[in-house]
């Protein structure tokens, strides 16, 4: 069976993109939407929606990359998270104006550090 990884940005309720991701599970924003209600504190995503919008209900997710995957599963993170990291850069570089929550890269971009 082939497997299918994505890269997708959430938005708030008002429409700002506050975090990208990547993932093969087509029910992330679910688990989010979850963790956010239970843990509320684990990450700065979920600080920000629980204070700016009690929770992330009318959160919306938006795909901005599919890729097929290799079946290795080593190798498929590693693709995945390249991908993403690619989707930060990106977003940071054109919109510097825009403030992801994402804590960190997928991976470490300083290689000597990795």
């Amino acid at each position: 069976m082939a497997r299918t990884g994505r890269v997708y940005v959430l938005r708030d309720p008002d429409g700002n993109m506050v975090y990208t991701g990547s993932t093969e599970d087509p029910y992330r924003l679910t688990r989010h939407r979850n963790q956010c209600k239970t843990d509320g504190l684990a990450s700065p995503l979920y600080r920000y929606a629980n204070e700016n919008h009690g929770g992330m209900a009318d959160y919306a997710e938006e795909t901005v990359a599919t890729v097929a995957l290799p079946e290795d599963d080593e190798q498929a993170k590693a693709l995945l998270r390249g991908l993403e990291s690619l989707v930060i850069r990106g977003i940071r570089q054109a919109h510097p104006d825009i403030q992801l929550k994402n804590k960190n890269s997928p991976c470490c971009e300083h290689a000597p550090n990795r």
